[in-house]
Parts: structure tokens; C-alpha cells; sequence
């Protein structure tokens, strides 16, 4: 029981933000999710990013590298910012786009 009657679930509020964040994370990377997203950026000429990689590259580049880059994104904050493999311009790590 919690302080005013009611029944404690036994989660803490950071643990259900972590399983919210995990959630949010699995629809994100989904097949489904990252397909969709694609088809937007190709139909609509997309652009290169901050890395330089452009959009005629791109399926090349996760051929070799998407495994890579989906396990450094759900690996968390830190591999994220680092999942590519590349460096921006300005020596932070690129997302490899």
C-alpha cells in the first residue's frame, strides 16, 4: 500500500519511464518503421547529411554497416552518438546517414 491507500504496483517511476523509452525505441528501429521512413526520404530527393553521405550511397552503406548502426542504437545514448562510425566536420561523431 502506498502512503494514500493505494495498491503499489512495485514500479518505480524511472523504471516505467525505461520501459516507455524501450518501447518508444523498438517501434522506432522496427522493419517496418525504418522502411517507411526511407521511401519518405527517397521520394522526396532527400539530401545529404552532416557526414556527407548521400542518398545514392545510402543503400550501399547500410548493406555494409546497418547491422552496426541498429545495434548502436539500441545499445543506448552513448553508442548513438557514435553509431556510423563517422565523423561530422566539427569532430563530433555522425549518425552515418
Amino acid at each position: 500500500m502506498t502512503p494514500y491507500g493505494r495498491a503499489d504496483s512495485g514500479r518505480t517511476q524511472a523504471a516505467e519511464t525505461d520501459r516507455g523509452q524501450e518501447e518508444r525505441w523498438q517501434r522506432i528501429l522496427s522493419p517496418e518503421n525504418l522502411n517507411a521512413a526511407w521511401q519518405r526520404v527517397r521520394a522526396n530527393g532527400g539530401a545529404a547529411g552532416i557526414d556527407g553521405l548521400s542518398i545514392a550511397a545510402f543503400p550501399a552503406y547500410m548493406k555494409l554497416h546497418g547491422e552496426r548502426v541498429r545495434a548502436a542504437l539500441q545499445a543506448g545514448p552513448t553508442s548513438r552518438r557514435r553509431c556510423g562510425g563517422r565523423t561530422s566536420p566539427n569532430g563530433t561523431a555522425a549518425s552515418g546517414r
